[in-house]
């Protein structure tokens, strides 16, 4: 049977409860007591509704509660209270008040929380699930008796400090839980503790309060910049039973959002109509919320004057190749703000040439380190040469690469390059394979190694030579093996001469692509290693003089192979007289009678003596000086160039 307003008679709604104001004319609809027995609301009578206890006055009703508690019968309590002394009755009056207060804090409280909220009557249900407990014993009403909440205050700083108060110290669960939510409805800062209670109330039994969380951290807030304690799929999950349930259109715009946020998160497919309406709401966070989800580009540009909605507006901005308009904003968001935006815009899409000034400045002057090296990895995307040693000295193992591969940079850009990397010790062909590339696209200046040698450190200077090496496979620079001999033969340090052996070994035996190994003594190879045949005479002398010189670098026997190997056409310019052939004639002899040097080396510059006689007065004359030089027993190499120069002679 339907409720009639006891003031004007209208007639109640079906869904209408005790203690609800009549909707016709807003006064109370019928007055109704509490039954001291069963403690629910019950029109005013001689009788409760529900359970058939007498009532009592509102004066008694404690007094009646301290002797149910007592043990006296349900349907004596009326007559019992009635007999009592005043004073007696008093005194139960006054043991049961702080019951009655301590649970009138907690119900206070959760009705300023619910003030917040977008449901209600969790304050009702408490005060219904806890009245019949009352008088409660010792321990419970200690911990439910507390220190006084702050005061109410309009200011929403206050109000935020009350709700904190609240959540810290109620020792019931829903109400911290609760007093979370508002916090974060509020736009409280980021905090621990209401991520771990708005956790809890997402894992709550209680559908109402998963809805409410589920709405409030399904806001364009939490959703596009850091969530609260809650994985994404199952606040998609909660908010897809919100939406199923009651069409709710702010649990369509969290799933928007969050399908829009996160690649892997699925959702409904929203028709844009849906939302359309919503860029005009008087809520202007459901406003944005949608501008967010529809990406209308003017909206999101003008919300990046504002302070709160700059963060999400930028990366939505971003998140649609529109980027431009965020640089102008960049430098005013937060450390924490500026880093995600700077993620999302290095994977983004679109130009980012306007940012190249906010980033460059970004990489001089921030003191985040994490800040500076997300900077360069977008400034790098556009290849500027201004930016090139910035970003090298910013993290050379992370942008030498990228750098050295910029077309945009030039030989003096790249020579800039390369001696940077020579100071911070990071010149290394092993680490940074853009050097190797470079050396074999012919684009590094010529003069880059020679230009830097004298200031490297002794590593460099080893990088150096096999960066000139490279340059040399790649069929650059007539000036770098006369370089490399000069620092095989001057180099204080053996490793360095070694290593200049190495690259100047690789290109005599390995000379380009698509030529097959060729290190051997004839026309065509001399010119193209050495130039002409006197140079090439020249340096063979030089080696064959000073063996120790090569000996040190590892590449004396390797380099002097080439004698065994005399084509017929090199033969008559070696055999014509000049100081320059005299003296190579007197090395190869030199060679032949060196007791240390190896056995097949000797043979072969003996045998290359004979090869250049032209008669058989010569060969005699040749064998002669041979044996009065050698030692008594030569190498079996030796004793057969003499038994061939004995036989031709």
């Amino acid at each position: 049977m339907r409720a009639v307003c006891e003031r004007c008679a209208a007639l109640q709604p079906a869904d209408w409860q005790a203690g609800d104001l009549c909707g016709t004319c807003g006064e109370a609809s019928r007055r109704d007591v509490r039954c001291p027995w069963c403690t629910r609301l019950t029109p005013k009578a001689a009788f409760c509704r529900a359970c058939g206890s007498g009532l009592v006055p509102a004066a008694w009703y404690g007094a009646a509660r301290m002797l149910k508690a007592a043990g006296v019968d349900q349907f004596s309590v009326p007559e019992r209270l009635a007999q009592l002394p005043d004073a007696q009755r008093d005194h139960f009056s006054r043991l049961y008040a702080p019951h009655s207060r301590a649970l009138e804090r907690q119900v206070d409280d959760l009705a300023y929380v619910e003030s917040f909220l977008r449901g209600g009557g969790w304050s009702r249900a408490l005060e219904d699930e806890w009245l019949p407990h009352l008088p409660l014993p010792p321990e419970t009403l200690a911990q439910l008796t507390g220190p006084p909440s702050p005061a109410p205050n309009h200011a929403q700083a206050a109000d935020l400090e009350r709700l904190a108060h609240i959540r810290d110290s109620s020792p019931l669960p829903h109400t911290a839980q609760l007093a979370a939510l508002a916090r974060i409805r509020l736009g409280a800062p980021r905090s621990a503790e209401d991520s771990r209670r708005a956790g809890e109330a997402m894992r709550s039994p209680d559908e109402q309060l998963r809805e409410e969380a589920a709405l409030a951290l399904g806001h364009w807030r939490f959703v596009t910049a850091y969530g609260y304690a809650v994985q994404p799929g199952t606040l998609r999950d909660e908010l897809l039973a919100v939406y199923r349930r009651s069409g709710h259109v702010e649990a369509a715009l969290g799933l928007a959002l969050l399908a829009a946020q996160y690649a892997n998160v699925q959702s409904l497919a929203f028709s844009p109509e849906l939302f359309a309406p919503l860029l005009g709401a008087e809520d202007p966070g459901v406003a944005f919320a949608a501008a967010l989800v529809l990406g209308q580009t003017d909206l999101l540009v003008a919300a990046l004057k504002h302070p709160e909605r700059r963060h999400a507006a930028a990366r939505c901005l971003i998140r649609q190749g529109q980027a431009a308009p965020v640089a102008a904003v960049f430098l005013h968001l937060t450390p924490d703000e500026q880093e995600d935006v700077l993620s999302a815009l290095r994977f983004g899409v679109g130009q980012i040439g306007e940012w190249c000034e906010v980033l460059a400045t970004v990489l001089d002057t921030s003191p985040s380190a994490q800040l500076r090296r997300s900077a360069a990895h977008v400034l790098v995307r556009e290849g500027r040469p201004e930016d090139a040693l910035r970003l090298v000295a910013a993290d050379p193992s992370s942008f030498a690469d990228p750098v050295l591969r910029s077309p945009a940079l030039s030989a003096h850009d790249l020579e800039a390059v390369c001696l940077l990397l020579l100071r911070l010790g990071e010149f290394d062909l092993s680490r940074v394979p853009a050097l190797s590339e470079l050396a074999r696209s012919g684009r590094a200046a010529q003069g880059v190694v020679p230009g830097a040698f004298a200031g490297a450190d002794e590593a460099g200077q080893q990088e150096l030579c096999a960066f000139a090496g490279q340059q040399l496979r790649a069929g650059g620079g007539p000036g770098l093996p006369g370089f490399l001999w000069q620092v095989i033969e001057q180099a204080p340090s053996l490793s360095v001469r070694a290593r200049a052996w190495h690259a100047l070994s690789g290109w005599y035996q390995y000379p380009g692509e698509g030529q097959e190994p060729l290190l051997r003594c004839s026309r065509d190879t001399v010119t193209r290693f050495f130039g002409n045949l006197p140079s090439f005479l020249e340096r063979l002398c030089r080696v064959i003089e000073q063996p120790e010189v090569l000996r040190a670098a590892s590449g004396y026997d390797d380099f002097l192979r080439l004698l065994s190997d005399v084509d017929d056409d090199l033969l008559p310019a070696l055999r014509e007289e000049s100081a320059l052939t005299g003296r190579f004639r007197q090395a190869l002899l030199t060679l032949c009678v060196d007791e240390t040097a190896y056995s097949q080396l000797r043979g072969a510059s003996a045998g290359l003596l004979g090869r250049l006689c032209v008669s058989g007065a010569e060969r005699t004359a040749l064998q002669r000086l041979l044996l009065a030089q050698l030692e008594a027993d030569p190498p079996w190499a030796v004793q057969q160039e003499l038994a061939q120069l004995k036989g031709a002679g």
